[in-house]
């Protein structure tokens, strides 16, 4: 079975290739081969290799960059979804679309479930409801589209909020984070077992059975005051950190961001649990692990 990766030179593209299982063949696709806001060359491309599944990697992250640029968040994550989509129906084949906790406002105070409805409240939340929308429309339901809701992407490589708080410890006496947004953190080889997870079990299963939307983080709740303080003893006990500053909790309005962000975006993964038969294990033990394997 071959699967495309777009985005492979990104954080999650690359722990996606680290964890492939054996009996998958991997085309390796990267913004500078493969330009994800060029309709001809995703058609072409596709067309080419016919690919059973694509994994969608590629996105346009920068979450207060993209109020500056909505043009640009629009074209990356948005405009390529409808031309991946049309390619891969021209093949039959499908499509697993990693989206966001930011496809929500975060007024509700209980974890969000896959059917709630979303509302975003920025510009890069809108771009990813939108193709979650084109997703819905192009493959109707026949199962052509599988859309993988996660929240706090962090790994080893990339940019990440994990990184940028231990670089920043080292640089600085204090450091002030936000502690009153709540959500739980993913690790990139956490998200990136249960892609592979999912797809095995969709093609085992029907494929009117199988969920359209999941949800998927680590076990957890947390602020991003709590994932720093985390961190840094992380950062101390593996020996990455030697003179680390001190963190100070500060509120989301004392922090200058262009772009809003969710109060609670916690997301349910119960229906993964459920659909996939997994387990999962607590974010912290999840970041340990990451930069445990680093030494």
């Amino acid at each position: 079975m071959k699967i495309l990766i777009t985005g492979a030179e990104g954080q999650l593209g690359k722990a996606i290739i680290a964890c492939k299982p054996n009996n998958f063949d991997l085309i390796i696709s990267t913004k500078s081969d493969l330009d994800l806001r060029n309709r001809s060359l995703c058609l072409e491309k596709i067309l080419f290799y016919k690919p059973d599944w694509i994994i969608n990697c590629g996105a346009y992250t920068n979450v207060d960059k993209a109020e500056d640029d909505p043009e640009l968040a629009f074209s990356i994550n948005t405009d390529s979804i409808q031309y991946i989509s049309e390619a891969l129906r021209k093949i039959n084949g499908r499509l697993l679309q990693i989206s966001t906790d930011y496809v929500f406002d975060g007024t509700k105070n209980q974890p969000y479930k896959p059917n709630d409805a979303i509302n975003p409240i920025n510009v890069y939340g809108r771009s990813k409801a939108a193709a979650e929308k084109i997703i819905e429309n192009v493959f109707d339901n026949d199962g052509g589209g599988l859309i993988i809701r996660t929240s706090w992407l962090m790994g080893s490589s990339g940019d990440n909020f994990a990184l940028k708080i231990l670089s920043l410890l080292e640089e600085r006496d204090t450091l002030s984070v936000v502690c009153d947004q709540i959500g739980s953190p993913t690790t990139t080889f956490s998200l990136a077992r249960i892609c592979w997870k999912a797809i095995e079990k969709y093609n085992l299963d029907k494929k009117c059975s199988f969920p359209k939307i999941l949800h998927w983080s680590d076990a957890g709740v947390a602020s991003w005051y709590d994932v720093a303080v985390a961190l840094k003893d992380i950062g101390l006990e593996l020996g990455f950190l030697k003179h680390p500053g001190k963190i100070i909790p500060i509120k989301s309005e004392f922090y200058q961001s262009k772009a809003k962000r969710p109060e609670f975006s916690l997301l349910d993964s119960k229906e993964t649990h459920d659909t996939l038969d997994v387990n999962y294990e607590h974010w912290r033990k999840q970041l340990y692990e990451i930069f445990k394997n680093l030494i």
